[in-house]
């Protein structure tokens, strides 16, 4: 996206200089010249910030269609960014909650055991939280106590502590994410989708099914989810092909594990998953629906795009640590 260029806003007059008569030198006058002359100055000012936003794409303003205008990545910028990413932040960390998680000075530290890094990993909580020595320490004592790994998810925003965590051993960056946005949307879900405020057997068992790899830890964490959710599948005949769950914090609705049977794709199962959430996070009051996929994922990517995901918030990745930390 271009960079907007600052509005040119006319000098505003000072109409009360223009209305004091000759000869008024009392302190009463000079008072309301005075307040005159600051509301003047703040509406030029004003009109100046509304220039520019108003030239500024906005990233959600709707298309026909309903599909989200395109937008660049936000970098902690625009109108509201840093407070919006911070918001998607909070809210993905409750839709995809650790079974404990600790605070060092201004970082979460998930431990949950099994293979997702996400819940197994510390994270940044506000964007002034710096990652200093000590705290790395304090983090790395919290897992090897777990006896796991110590891995630490830099965000965007997070970027400049990857030079401690290249000085402290940490291996390249791995498993690129991007964070994409949309607003919901008031659709109706179709009728072979079934949505509940819980995960069910039929929707467990048909989680570890589509997940084998990670069955056991990616079946645990929705049962951990205490926000408002919604696990919606897909039923062909008497088998769930398709599902896929939402939780809604602060506004903010959050699309996980959106998952179809292999034998079962390209029959719209996907789409009608991720329409039935948008349409419970419009009638639940969201003002945003987000969603995480992995930078290389492009099938996923794509389809994302064309479900209206089409505003790319921020990215994020992990830093592993190669050795095991000693401490005196």
């Amino acid at each position: 996206m271009d960079a907007v260029q600052p509005a040119t806003v006319p000098p505003v007059r000072d109409a009360a200089a223009d209305r004091l008569r000759p000869g008024m030198t009392s302190t009463a006058g000079k008072r309301r010249l005075s307040r005159r002359r600051r509301f003047s100055r703040a509406r030029g000012k004003g009109a100046a910030y509304r220039a520019r936003v108003g030239n500024a794409a906005s990233p959600h303003r709707a298309r026909q269609g309903d599909r989200p205008e395109r937008s660049a990545t936000f970098q902690g910028g625009g109108v509201g960014g840093d407070a919006l990413i911070w918001r998607v932040e909070r809210a993905c960390a409750a839709a995809w909650p650790a079974r404990v998680a600790h605070r060092e000075s201004g970082w979460m530290v998930g431990v949950s055991g099994g293979g997702s890094r996400r819940s197994n990993s510390a994270s940044a909580t506000a964007p002034d939280v710096a990652l200093d020595m000590p705290t790395l320490h304090a983090i790395q004592r919290r897992y090897r106590d777990a006896d796991q790994p110590t891995i630490v998810r830099l965000t965007d925003a997070t970027q400049a502590a990857g030079a401690l965590l290249d000085a402290a051993g940490f291996a390249a960056p791995e498993g690129r994410t991007r964070t994409l946005l949309r607003l919901p949307a008031g659709h109706t879900p179709p009728g072979a989708v079934i949505v509940t405020a819980a995960p069910d057997a039929a929707w467990r068992a048909a989680r570890q099914r589509l997940s084998p790899s990670s069955a056991a830890d990616h079946a645990a964490i929705p049962s951990r989810v205490t926000a408002p959710a919604a696990f919606a599948r897909v039923m062909e005949g008497a088998h769930s092909v398709a599902i896929g769950y939402a939780a809604l914090t602060d506004g903010i609705a959050v699309i996980e594990s959106v998952a179809t049977d292999p034998a079962a794709r390209r029959r719209g199962h996907a789409s009608a998953i991720v329409a039935a959430l948008l349409g419970w996070a419009a009638r639940g009051g969201a003002a945003h629906v987000a969603l995480q996929v992995e930078e290389a994922n492009a099938a996923a990517r794509a389809l994302y795009d064309q479900l209206g995901f089409a505003t790319d918030l921020y990215g994020y990745h992990y830093r592993r640590s190669a050795r095991c930390p000693t401490f005196a």
